[in-house]
């Protein structure tokens, strides 16, 4: 279960690497619960990345607590392939 956008308007979208280098200036309050988990390290956070955390954290809290993520990955990354010379436009999503 990886999460991913249902529809977008521009399908490829431009990297935004201003917004990365700000760092966090919301979600820096609990909304629900009594615990959690702040990143101190601003990036790009994979699908995969959110689902190794989910299935880690509820491995270990089993049916004792709940657990929100508040985090969606909606930037998609695109790369052109190896040994591709430039030019010809920008590549495919990868992630």
């Amino acid at each position: 279960m990886l999460l991913q956008p249902k529809n977008r308007k521009y399908r490829k979208a431009q990297k935004c690497l201003s917004n990365l280098k700000k760092g966090v200036t919301r979600a820096h309050r609990l909304s629900s619960g009594s615990y959690g988990l702040k990143a101190l390290d601003a990036g790009l956070v994979k699908a995969s990345h959110i689902e190794a955390l989910r299935r880690s954290v509820a491995r270990n809290i089993k049916k004792i607590g709940r657990l929100w993520i508040r985090i969606f990955p909606y930037q998609p990354i695109s790369r052109k392939p190896t040994k591709t010379r430039m030019g010809k436009g920008k590549g495919s999503i990868q992630y």
